[in-house]
């Protein structure tokens, strides 16, 4: 495998590891390392509370006063459990402290040490060239003079050509040195460059699908206020339209204002 597409599966891998998180990850896994590494005590955990619930419930049935000696028993029957069942989950609350401190040890080996490891392994080996630039050197030709003039025609001082020659071997000219920084030979791009802008290029691919997410989810959520404000008239509108058993219907205050209207007519034309 090429040594590029390592370094950048390597910086995707930890970049999606830390998005998860070492709480997340300690959850997923505690249970699965407990059935593998603690299972007789988790067996005795379940067993000793169901062995206590069932003798509490002896313990609630039984008097005090008339059967002192069978309650007395039932009562440290139950003490004696649950001195057991505290012993039990210490042991399995000590698994899972040792657990996490595993978890963070592995989780920095695999995000932090080892792809410092990986770039510095990989520091003098070239991750890809850049593309030539118009000028090449001399070297490059194996002529026996370096050209006299640059590509914009301007005279070149016979001191400055090798000078010219070394910035004009990349397309990217006299900026091309930085990125095969710090060992990696001159005109390619060096791994401690390419994890860099794998890291960035993850960054930005996360905070990109974040943006997506955050207005897909701004624009659903208007839209389920706005049909839930229109299903609450409408609720309400068929709980007023269907008439009660036991009830007369009230007339409503417009159709009262007309009837007292008219009746104020009528008396005024007696």
């Amino acid at each position: 495998m090429h040594p590029a597409l390592i370094i950048l599966l390597v910086v995707f891998g930890t970049h999606i590891i830390g998005l998860i998180g070492r709480e997340r990850i300690q959850a997923a896994l505690l249970p699965l390392y407990l059935r593998l590494l603690y299972r007789a005590d988790l067996q005795a955990q379940k067993r000793l509370k169901k062995d206590i619930f069932e003798t509490r419930q002896t313990l609630n049935k039984t008097s005090s006063q008339d059967e002192f000696a069978k309650w007395a028993k039932l009562r440290r029957n139950v003490d004696k459990m649950v001195g057991q069942l505290e012993a039990v989950n210490g042991k399995l609350v000590s698994a899972s402290s040792t657990l996490s401190i595993l978890l963070r040890v592995v989780l920095f080996l695999a995000t932090t040490l080892f792809p410092f490891v990986l770039t510095f392994y990989f520091g003098k080996t070239p991750m890809f060239f850049l593309p030539p630039s118009g000028t090449v050197s001399s070297r490059h030709l194996g002529a026996t003079e370096s050209p006299k003039l640059a590509p914009m025609g301007f005279q070149i001082p016979k001191h400055h050509v090798h000078a010219w020659d070394m910035a004009n071997e990349t397309y990217l000219g006299p900026f091309g040195w930085l990125l095969s920084m710090t060992a990696a030979p001159r005109g390619s791009v060096s791994a401690g460059m390419w994890s860099t802008v794998c890291t960035r290029v993850a960054l930005l691919v996360t905070s990109q699908i974040k943006d997506w997410i955050q207005a897909a989810t701004s624009k659903a959520a208007p839209k389920s206020k706005a049909s839930k404000a229109d299903e609450e008239p409408r609720e309400k509108s068929e709980k007023e339209s269907i008439p009660v058993a036991g009830e007369t219907k009230t007339p409503s205050a417009a159709r009262r204002r007309a009837t007292a209207a008219a009746a104020a007519g009528g008396k005024e034309e007696l």
